[in-house]
């Protein structure tokens, strides 16, 4: 039996839909449902109360889209960025709360910031991880290139092609908890939370 659609509700984006990535969607967190969308400057993360719109959150964004991926923690007080360099997390105030750094996706040898690669085709259409909270905010699950800066020899994040990696970090201050090496060569990737916080 086939039934029509109908329109239930429609919510306005937070910001206009401009290009690749801008396109905003739904996430949900412990009792609460969000409106989430990145554009040119920030991660802006709107609540829903049923269908209605609620508080908005700002996040400034450390680089522009197309240029990594981000998430949000379920109580929407961190986001983590996915960028071609490094793992940042900030707090709604902008503040950065912690940062991993790791190669390129490029394969460069490192920037400090992401307006000396914006106009790179190698930048642009290179490779990129992602990155997820999980179901309880606690972890953080980040496929990234290896090795990164915590157990490079020298300290630095310096293009070797090493193996990608899965890690999973501490949200509140970013130490990695564990890591696998993924034996993949990946164009990007998705992380899909699972109910159990230990699992992604």
């Amino acid at each position: 039996m086939s039934r029509p659609a109908r329109l239930v509700a429609s919510l306005e984006a937070p910001s206009p839909v401009t290009g690749f990535g801008s396109a905003p969607c739904l996430m949900s967190g412990p009792g609460a449902r969000y409106l989430v969308q990145c554009d040119d400057t920030e991660l802006i993360v709107r609540e829903l109360a049923g269908w209605a719109p609620g508080p908005t959150i700002r996040f400034p964004a450390p680089w522009p889209p197309g240029f990594g991926s981000w998430a949000v923690s379920p109580g929407a007080d961190l986001a983590v960025f996915a960028g071609r360099h490094a793992l940042r997390a900030v707090d709604p105030s902008g503040r950065t709360r912690w940062e991993l750094r790791h190669p390129c996706w490029a394969g460069c040898a490192g920037h400090t910031d992401a307006s000396e690669y914006v106009d790179d085709r190698d930048h642009r259409y290179s490779g990129s991880g992602s990155v997820a909270f999980a179901t309880d905010g606690k972890l953080v699950w980040a496929h990234v290139p290896g090795p990164s800066v915590d157990e490079d020899a020298d300290g630095e994040a310096d293009g070797d092609d090493g193996p990608e990696e899965w890690l999973v970090l501490d949200a509140a201050d970013g130490t990695v908890l564990a890591r696998a090496a993924t034996g993949t060569v990946a164009a990007g990737s998705v992380h899909v939370p699972h109910p159990d916080p230990g699992r992604v």
